[in-house]
């Protein structure tokens, strides 16, 4: 009995004959290469005591049970208080003595006990100070430490530790290089000012290109004049009688200008179409002008008859090679149709002007005669007694198919100093004119020829609810 109690008592006092600084040290992984592999939190701790002392024979039976009520298999729990313990990572000799387990955190919330790896001794986790001494403890399996932190934002985590960078850490690391070097594959390029003398892309004098060139508009302006067929200048009286000035104030033409029979004008289909057109339109810009179904159809009529002519084929076809309209016809009409009879306001929001009324009519704004630069409406004024002929400025014959004369006149009592218009020529050589080189030269100065007469038209632009429209169009001398 005697030798049984010697024998156990040495067993005891052999199991229990380890230092807390042999269970400290025996937390090491046997292999480095996975020990890296986790996350390590430096602590500071009080170092403990050193000691020789061996565990007493009641104390050495007390390790004992406990140590066996500890390596009792714990029910997994979804409680927020229990953390799992670690498990080794695959390759390790001890990689599955503690697998599956659950230890209880610390209702403080310190971090629970943690079980050696090769011991059953259950070693206390101590508790940070601003000792020297080191201490090295694992919490919970977390990727490598690298050597600086993650360039971006930062992951989340279901908890954080003692050593978790903040998100303001985080970000002034991106922010700002570090001091010892770049970290690997990670390059901080610093942004370089451009400089204040290079010249920006807006500043450079690059010449716009016209569409058509000079030659090629008196080229083709001599080409419709040679194919205009509805010309009554040689049945057109036309009595110039005194010259001017546009500052003058006599009358020094006290008979009409025009002189025409009304069978001829009747005879010509396009100018028979456009004096229906006449009645349609208010003469004051601030009445509203309402379109009705006869007046629509009129103007269509009109817009066909013009587009049958050899003239204004002639003039599409150009701008079709200029890309302004497509082979189908209909976007010629449609051109034709914009351009001179969209109505628009130009002045308090009254819907009462159009290109078509403006340059083949006439029109009055706050007082002040605008427009008329047609042959057949002045004519028509004329016998009506509403248009009275000042006199001539200026005056150009084209051959035997026109004329252009610049003069002075008073409508409805209203005195204009200086107009210009052409005599004889057709609508449609007019309208074809005007379109083209509006087309290739609005706003400027646009080079025709005519009967070998170097002329100039000009037209105006006038952008009325996103539509580019005409405002003006008369020829220059």
């Amino acid at each position: 009995m005697k030798l049984f109690l010697i024998f156990w008592m040495t067993f005891l006092l052999k199991d229990c004959n380890v230092s807390e600084a042999q269970g400290l040290q025996q937390l090491s992984y046997a292999n480095a290469d996975i020990g890296q592999k986790l996350i390590r939190s430096t602590v500071t701790t009080e170092p403990p005591p050193p000691t020789t002392r061996k565990t007493s024979f009641f104390g050495g039976i007390r390790n004992y049970f406990v140590r066996k009520s500890t390596e009792a298999p714990i029910v997994t729990s979804t409680e927020p208080n229990v953390v799992r313990a670690i498990t080794p990572l695959p390759g390790s000799s001890s990689s599955t003595t503690t697998s599956g387990r659950m230890v209880p955190r610390n209702p403080a919330g310190n971090a629970p006990p943690i079980m050696s790896q090769t011991s059953n001794i259950v070693v206390p986790r101590v508790t940070p100070s601003t000792s020297s001494t080191t201490t090295t403890t694992t919490s919970r399996p977390k990727p490598p430490q690298e050597d600086f932190p993650p360039l971006g934002p930062p992951r989340r985590q279901n908890s954080v530790s003692s050593t978790t960078p903040s998100t303001t850490t985080l970000h002034s690391v991106w922010s700002t290089p570090p001091r010892n070097g770049n970290p690997p594959n990670v390059q901080f390029i610093p942004q370089q000012p451009s400089p204040s003398n290079v010249p920006q892309p807006s500043t450079f004098n690059i010449p716009k290109i016209e569409i058509a060139s000079n030659s090629e508009l008196e080229v083709l302006t001599e080409e419709l004049f040679n194919k205009e067929a509805s010309s009554l200048f040689e049945k057109i009286a036309i009595d110039y009688q005194g010259r001017t000035q546009s500052s003058a104030l006599t009358d020094e033409a006290p008979r009409p200008l025009l002189t025409v029979n009304e069978t001829d004008l009747e005879s010509i289909n396009s100018i028979k179409l456009i004096r229906k057109l006449y009645n349609n339109y208010e003469l004051d810009t601030m009445t509203n002008e309402y379109v009705t179904p006869l007046e629509k159809k009129e103007e269509n009529d009109f817009v066909d008859a013009i587009m049958a002519t050899s003239v204004m084929r002639h003039a599409m076809t150009f701008l079709q090679q200029k890309g302004k309209v497509t082979p189908d016809p209909k976007t010629h009409r449609d051109l034709l149709k914009r351009l001179w009879f969209s109505l628009y306001s130009r002045g308090r929001g009254r819907i009462g002007s159009s290109a078509f009324e403006h340059v083949f009519l006439s029109e009055t704004k706050n007082g002040s005669i605008t427009g008329l630069h047609n042959w057949v409406y002045f004519h028509d004024e004329e016998e009506a007694g509403r248009a009275d002929y000042k006199g001539w400025l200026k005056k150009v014959e084209l051959g035997r198919k026109g004329a252009i004369v610049k003069y002075r006149f008073s409508h409805n009592n209203i005195n204009k100093p200086v107009n210009a218009m052409f005599i004889g020529t057709s609508p449609e050589l007019e309208v074809a004119l005007y379109t083209v080189c509006f087309e290739v030269r609005p706003d400027k100065e646009c080079p025709i020829s005519l009967g070998g007469n170097k002329l100039l038209i000009r037209t105006h632009t006038f952008r009325y609810r996103g539509k580019v429209l005409i405002g003006s169009a008369f020829p220059e001398i």
